[in-house]
């Protein structure tokens, strides 16, 4: 299904693979990897550069990333792999487009914290100097907030993620601190650090009263879609649409849905989840594809 329509409904990304002589550079690690050097395995640190036709070993929990020039390969679940094979499988995901896709959906930005600023204004004159302080600091870290949105719409990624941290040290409210965390990872996600994004999610555990709940949804589903752990993405995404009321993100979710069904050789739910999305709004952008991949049928 997929071969023969997404060159008609995504923009295909031109993926470079490395040459079979080609080695990878690992550039981020959390735990223990190795590779068969063929006379016995060896560890691997960040900095070595594996031929991309290794095999490598990740232990449970770990989590490593490999680059070379535009390539880059995300390993997060345990066991071993074929970095070509990961190359070849990841270069595929890329081909759907529907990163780009789902990034527009993404609202990194949440409210900012009017209900405080204003209980605290509310009593200006009562105010202890501690109040006075937390009320100054709420101000402060809201503009480091703003600057960091400018800074990623701008795509100056490091410099947004340094304004996210600087406003993380001078808030007090934990909801906003998981909030700047996430947009942190969003922004470590929009620079190609998917391992670094990927632990932040990892560390987050946001519930459908949380404000970025939905977009966390989106953006660790993706992640893990591009990692290509279909599985944890159902889990992912099964939990949402058990709670989430409906609307766009919904969609968006039953479209992503599809592709790990697919990929997993669920055709049934595949086309369940294509249908599903179709109902949500069949005018949308995803809408409009997955009518169209949904008309096409298996193949």
């Amino acid at each position: 299904m997929i071969s023969r329509v997404m060159i008609l409904f995504f923009l295909i990304l031109i993926v470079t693979l490395p040459a079979a002589s080609e080695d990878l550079t690992l550039v981020y690690l959390d735990g223990f990897i190795e590779t068969d050097t063929g006379s016995g395995w060896q560890e691997i640190n960040i900095g070595d550069r594996v031929p991309s036709q290794s095999y490598v070993r990740l232990e449970e929990d770990g989590i490593a990333e490999f680059s070379s020039g535009d390539i880059t390969i995300t390993i997060n679940q345990s066991g071993t792999f074929l970095l070509s094979e990961l190359i070849s499988a990841s270069g595929e995901v890329s081909s759907w487009g529907i990163g780009p896709l789902i990034t527009t959906r993404l609202n990194v930005i949440s409210g900012k914290r009017q209900h405080r600023v204003e209980a605290v204004m509310g009593v200006r004159g009562a105010v202890s100097d501690s109040q006075e302080l937390q009320w100054m600091d709420s101000e402060e870290d809201e503009d480091l907030i703003e600057d960091g949105r400018k800074l990623l719409e701008d795509g100056h990624y490091d410099q947004a993620i340094a304004a996210f941290r600087e406003a993380m040290d001078l808030s007090f409210d934990n909801e906003e601190r998981e909030n700047i965390l996430f947009q942190i990872a969003y922004a470590h996600s929009l620079a190609g650090r998917t391992a670094r994004a990927f632990v932040i999610l990892a560390g987050l555990n946001p519930g459908l009263e949380k404000s970025y709940y939905h977009n966390y949804v989106l953006l660790k589903g993706n992640i893990l879609l591009e990692t290509l752990s279909f599985r944890q993405a159902l889990d992912l995404f099964n939990s949402y649409l058990s709670a989430a009321p409906g609307g766009e993100v919904v969609q968006a979710v039953h479209f992503l849905s599809f592709f790990c069904y697919q990929k997993l050789g669920m055709e049934q739910q595949a086309a369940r989840a294509l249908s599903d999305a179709v109902k949500v709004d069949p005018g949308t952008e995803i809408g409009y594809a997955a009518g169209r991949l949904l008309d096409a049928g298996p193949g």
